[in-house]
């Protein structure tokens, strides 16, 4: 009988199909010259005017003990590389234990749409099953939409907690001096790990508790129900920069919502193109943890 082909046995030729989908090169980085393009585009895509969001030096520490320093080369067919135009950065960590902590991923601007972000993750995974990792953590804002639908829809990763202010005020150019306030993300490696979750464009058989009223202000509505759902306005980056005072009613008003469902017994679901997290709560569950 043929045995069935072990995830990291398949994890490089997908991560290499994604590559070359997105028209890049994905490897780690190994020269000075590639850290220092790094971590100017890591300034350029947080708008910053130095290297304080991911330093050189630092990245050549993590590499050489080890850790995920890898990039994104625009490419041709001949395997000729050009600019750099994605980066990700992560480390050993023990929370959960065996995972890689990814600290960073970022893509070029003008690059977004090419599926530059899961070409990055899925040769992030096949570098983790490689060494044995299980799971793949990080953070990311809940309120940026198309990150949330990417990590939770595509991706498959679980939310395991949220973080409030996690990293305190935020003074680069693209967070606008907002708090930073993070979803903690675990994506297991192995295909068997990860959920298979339908990708919805509306929530369905849910009560709306959070949603964007006419005027793009957030509106709450008080329900008690078991399948809830939170939605989040279409461009939080853009609306920091146009109304900071309107992102931070988002901020407060997310923050009252989803953070309060979770610490409720809630689990996510998963995320709708319509900008909805979708939550559902077993009260059997609940009621056998009582006492």
């Amino acid at each position: 009988m043929a045995t069935q082909p072990r995830d990291d046995e398949l994890a490089e030729p997908t991560a290499t199909a994604a590559a070359r989908r997105a028209g890049v090169h994905v490897r780690e980085l190994v020269t000075t010259t590639e850290l220092v393009a790094a971590a100017d585009l890591a300034a350029r895509v947080w708008k910053t005017d130095d290297t304080s969001q991911m330093d050189a030096s630092l990245m050549r520490a993590l590499s050489h003990s080890g850790n995920f320093v890898a990039g994104a080369f625009l490419a041709d067919d001949a395997g000729e590389e050009w600019d750099l135009v994605g980066m990700s950065v992560g480390f050993a960590a023990t929370r959960p234990a065996a995972s890689l902590h990814s600290h960073m991923t970022c893509t070029a601007d003008e690059h977004r749409d090419r599926g530059l972000g899961y070409a990055l993750k899925v040769y992030q995974r096949s570098w983790a099953l490689r060494r044995d990792f299980t799971t793949v953590t990080w953070t990311f804002d809940p309120l940026v939409r198309r990150n949330a639908y990417f990590n939770l829809a595509k991706l498959g990763a679980e939310i395991v907690e949220y973080l409030p202010n996690h990293y305190g005020t935020m003074m680069d150019g693209l967070n606008a001096s907002d708090e930073s306030d993070r979803l903690f993300l675990a994506w297991p490696v192995s295909e068997a790990g990860r959920p298979d979750r339908p990708r919805l464009a509306e929530p369905t058989e849910h009560a709306v508790v959070l949603e964007v009223a006419a005027d793009g202000e957030p509106r709450r509505n008080e329900r008690d129900a078991d399948r809830i759902a939170c939605q989040v306005p279409n461009d939080i980056v853009a609306l920091r920069e146009q109304d900071p005072g309107a992102a931070a009613r988002w901020r407060k008003a997310l923050r009252e919502t989803l953070a309060e469902a979770l610490a409720d017994g809630y689990l996510v679901d998963g995320f709708t193109r319509s900008g909805h997290y979708l939550l559902r709560r077993d009260r059997r569950a609940a009621a056998a943890g009582d006492g």
